[in-house]
């Protein structure tokens, strides 16, 4: 049974012949640790290469052919010839044969050296790098980055152009997103020929797409937030405004994508929309049904007409929302965050109408040993098999601070205990 079909048995409340693995996505610091076998170094060594600050130079090495500044000038530069590999390994991709190329990179050593069936690609927002401001990388988004010193991920900081003191939106940044989601300007190109290239290496490859309401964090940034708030209850009260506007547009859009990916084969795609957190959901959940949910029922709708399966990511508290969630006809919920819900009894509820996916904890992935992790992943499997239904991974993704060790006492307590025959 191949990666795909083993997904897709499980979307469909089926036992495979084990329980998938997925992940929406592996930051660099530990895809790096998996290429350098990192677990089967010796404890000295490692402390020796920590010490050597190798790694924190070549990031300021990426940092400064980006021109964002630079920290640390050592002898390393010349002889292990960092600079021309950072540029290699770090240039932007601004073509889907760049883009193919960093593709390549990503997936074939995860498909190699793990056991995963799945990881994410990501469609919206566009990553491609349109400028600089303030010392900074601006997304085609209208995102503001940099990457971060220690770990070379890509940190969200802000947007390009916030609002004004007396503005609850900027309309200059809404232009962007709107452009980029308009299917006559999306650069198609850039994603489908990159997905459709990468199709020979065998793991699957769900699409991934910034959400209805996830898209706050495009218009306005964190420290924006309240301002976004301010700005959809009074949209929520007059029932009309530009990001309710919006959403109709993102509707046409993530139908559009649907059209042209399952087209070229795509199976599966999903909604990555923060609608809870911890204490429960952000707004009354009767906002959410009034009005967006009814844009949810049309993509889902859409995605089953083409033979996809349609899942959501959402951290946070289930309890006020997931009958919702059902009820529209999400094939599969993503995350099932660890501290905050109760596993067991979510799978007994609704494990034979929605496929449960992640479940185990990032932040003990990050912070607990090896041994503990295994436990845990033993734990979730073992519930979350029973008649089908059940993706394992992480309740988010795996990310910068996970211990190499622990990624592999899940994959490995996966292998082990979940097999259905």
């Amino acid at each position: 049974m191949d990666s795909e079909e083993r997904l897709l048995r499980a979307f469909d409340l089926e036992e495979p012949d084990r329980v998938p693995l997925f992940e929406l996505g592996i930051n660099p610091h530990p895809l790096l640790k998996l290429l350098i076998f990192w677990k089967n170094i010796p404890r000295k060594l490692k402390k020796i290469i920590k010490n050597s600050g190798y790694y924190y130079e070549y990031i300021d090495v990426v940092r400064e052919n980006l021109g964002m500044g630079s920290n640390y000038r050592s002898l390393f530069r010349k002889p292990l010839m960092m600079k021309p590999a950072a540029r290699f390994l770090f240039s932007i991709p601004v073509n889907w044969k760049q883009n193919y190329q960093k593709l390549l990179m990503y997936y074939l050593p995860i498909k190699l050296l793990t056991q995963y069936d799945g990881i994410g690609f990501p469609v919206f927002p566009s990553t491609k790098i349109i400028g600089k401001k303030d010392g900074l990388m601006v997304l085609e988004s209208g995102m503001s980055v940099d990457i971060d010193p220690k770990t070379a991920n890509i940190r969200w900081r802000s947007i390009a152009f916030p609002p004004n003191k007396d503005e609850s939106i900027s309309y200059k940044q809404l232009k962007n997103i709107l452009n980029i989601i308009d299917v006559n300007n999306f650069d198609w190109e850039f994603s489908i020929k990159s997905y459709q290239k990468i199709k020979w290496i065998n793991i699957c490859k769900p699409l991934t797409c910034l959400g209805f309401w996830e898209i706050w964090d495009s218009l306005y940034g964190v420290p924006y937030l309240s301002k976004f708030y301010y700005q959809i209850s009074s949209e929520f009260r007059k029932k009309s405004g530009p990001i309710l506007d919006l959403w109709n547009k993102l509707e046409k859009f993530f139908i559009e994508v649907i059209d042209r990916f399952s087209e070229i084969g795509a199976k599966i795609i999903g909604l990555l929309d923060d609608l809870v957190y911890d204490e429960g959901p952000f707004v009354n959940p009767k906002y959410y049904r009034k009005f967006l949910f009814p844009h949810y029922k049309k993509v889902i709708d859409h995605a089953h007409r083409r033979g996809m399966r349609i899942f959501l990511h959402t951290d946070g508290k289930l309890d006020s929302i997931i009958h919702d969630l059902i009820s529209l006809g999400f094939d599969g919920l993503q995350s099932i965050q660890a501290d905050v819900n109760n596993f067991k009894e979510i799978k007994e509820k609704f494990g034979d109408k929605i496929c449960l996916i992640g479940g185990i904890s990032s932040k003990r992935l990050e912070q607990a040993n090896a041994n503990k992790i295994y436990s845990e992943t033993k734990y979730k499997v073992s519930i979350g098999k029973v008649n089908g239904g059940y993706i394992a991974g992480s309740d988010n993704m795996i990310h910068d601070g996970v211990k190499i060790e622990n990624l592999f006492a899940m994959l490995k307590a996966v292998k082990k205990y979940g097999k259905y025959r």
